[in-house]
């Protein structure tokens, strides 16, 4: 059975989840010289809204590919994208950066961040709020 997740006014299923998440991972992932007290991580959410079913198909698929980009950068902790239950065309994309720097000059300046938005390309569906 797929976890199920409730969030406010969303229920929602993971798809998919990325990179392992808790205390020591995180802490194995960050600078050797940060310690876990007094350091924090920023949190990305992405939500998505796609109405038609073939279009969610074709994101889902779009995401499981571009995934591999923030598995290979060492500035994402970790990551899921949840898919709503009760409101089926509503996506939500959490990500877990090391710093707001990591997320802004690390992965956006560095080699994954072209690739990981190549697949996952707007479209007129796709609102990104």
């Amino acid at each position: 059975m797929t976890p199920v997740l409730q969030l406010g006014f969303l229920v929602a299923e993971f798809r998919f989840r990325g990179k392992p998440s808790g205390r020591s991972a995180v802490r194995r992932r960050l600078n050797p010289s940060q310690t876990w007290l007094g350091d924090f991580v920023v949190i990305e959410y992405i939500r998505y809204r796609i109405a038609e079913p073939e279009r969610r198909v074709a994101f889902e698929g779009a995401y499981a590919k571009a995934a591999g980009e923030l598995d290979s950068a060492p500035e994402c902790l970790a990551y899921e994208l949840s898919h709503g239950v009760e409101e089926p065309e509503r996506y939500i994309l959490r990500i877990e950066w090391t710093s707001l720097e990591g997320h802004e000059q690390g992965f956006r300046g560095g080699p994954w961040f072209p690739s990981f938005l190549a697949p996952c390309g707007r479209s007129s569906e796709t609102s990104r709020r």
